[in-house]
């Protein structure tokens, strides 16, 4: 996220100069002298990675972190009432959210919505300011399940997890299971069915397919395994 990167950082430091004006002044509002630990530049000034930093610092980061959400808002705010200026604008909030400032983030606005969201929170955050928040959300509507993920997950273990739990759920089975760094994906219309397979990697790649099927690339019918070569492709059909 943008506001835990260097230029993040910079930001709320900006942010805290604004507000209170001199160092004097923060060291003084944020009881540093207790802490013994007086900021002697701005520069100094961390951001609260666990919840053991000064009380003071941790909820004027969360008060930087409200006003982030509200300016981004106002900003698209600007912008429809240039375009629409006939059209009331509205934004959907959600009960007791104590991350944000409801007050101010309203203002903006003519009047505010409630969303009452049925979801199951299906994974969320180890670290300690991203706890309140759900990184995958489950709904169940109907006969149907929807799920939503709110963020970029740098695991990759995360995503082969929620894929298989999707399929599972929607009881599809592979048609083939390809080994680490072989794509597998089927396109069909036109009455046609085809199996693509791709080796990304710098290795021969083995895979255990459907017997007598062709491959469109080769001609040959396959066995029962497909050697792949070096980033070499297949396209068989079902």
């Amino acid at each position: 996220m943008h506001f835990m990167r260097p230029k993040g950082r910079a930001d709320f430091q900006d942010w805290l100069r604004a507000r209170y004006g001199s160092l004097d002044a923060l060291n003084s509002g944020w009881g540093t002298h207790f802490w013994g630990h007086r900021y002697g530049a701005w520069g100094e000034i961390q951001l609260p990675d666990s919840e053991r930093h000064n009380p003071s610092l941790c909820l004027d980061w969360q008060r930087y972190y409200s006003w982030l959400n509200v300016r981004f808002q106002r900003d698209q705010v600007r912008i429809l009432r240039e375009r629409c200026p006939k059209h009331f604008i509205t934004h959907n909030f959600m009960g007791l959210f104590p991350e944000l400032n409801y007050y101010d983030l309203a203002e903006d606005l003519d009047f505010v919505r409630w969303d009452n969201y049925p979801l199951s929170r299906a994974a969320g955050y180890r670290e300690w300011h991203m706890k309140p928040y759900a990184a995958l959300t489950r709904n169940r509507f109907g006969r149907g399940v929807g799920y939503y993920v709110g963020a970029i997950i740098q695991e990759e273990a995360f995503y082969d997890a929620l894929i298989a739990e999707l399929l599972a759920a929607a009881r599809v089975r592979p048609v083939v299971r390809p080994p680490q760094g072989v794509e597998a994906s089927v396109r069909q219309g036109q009455g046609k069915r085809l199996l693509f397979l791709i080796n990304h990697t710098e290795e021969k790649k083995t895979v255990a397919v459907p017997a007598g099927k062709r491959d469109l690339i080769t001609g040959k019918k396959t066995e029962n395994t497909l050697d792949l070569d070096i980033h070499g492709v297949a396209v068989l059909r079902l």
